[in-house]
């Protein structure tokens, strides 16, 4: 019950279907008035199932600092959230989240040595 994602017709490149679900209904038509309907040999599908993935990349420790999430894995919704040691600053976004299409929300960010102002007093 799904949209039509496409027709194909003629000798077109190879195209990819994929699908998040557990059931696809290709449907095939040939016109039997085309002269290559009498050479043809049929239809020929490749196929293979694949096990569903859910999870962003891992993305990396970050040096002086570390990582909190909101979430054991790094699944769709999970949240990131960076911190530095005492003495370093965070440069990028402290928060980073696995989007619906399984990418970061940024990139990670670096923790920096804070500048110290010396005063003479």
């Amino acid at each position: 019950m799904s949209n039509l994602i496409g027709q194909y017709l003629g000798s077109k490149e190879r195209f990819q279907v994929v699908s998040g679900g557990s059931e696809v209904t290709i449907q095939f038509q040939s016109n039997p008035d085309d002269s290559s309907f009498i050479l043809s040999q049929g239809f020929l599908i490749h196929y293979r199932e694949v096990e569903p993935n859910d999870t962003c990349s891992s993305l990396p420790q970050i040096e002086f600092g570390w990582i909190s999430s909101s979430h054991s894995s790094p699944v769709r919704g999970s949240v990131l959230t960076y911190q530095c040691q005492p003495g370093y600053d965070i440069s990028g976004s402290d928060i980073i989240t696995c989007q619906w299409d399984l990418s970061w929300s940024s990139a990670p960010p670096t923790c920096v040595k804070g500048e110290r102002i010396n005063r003479i007093i």
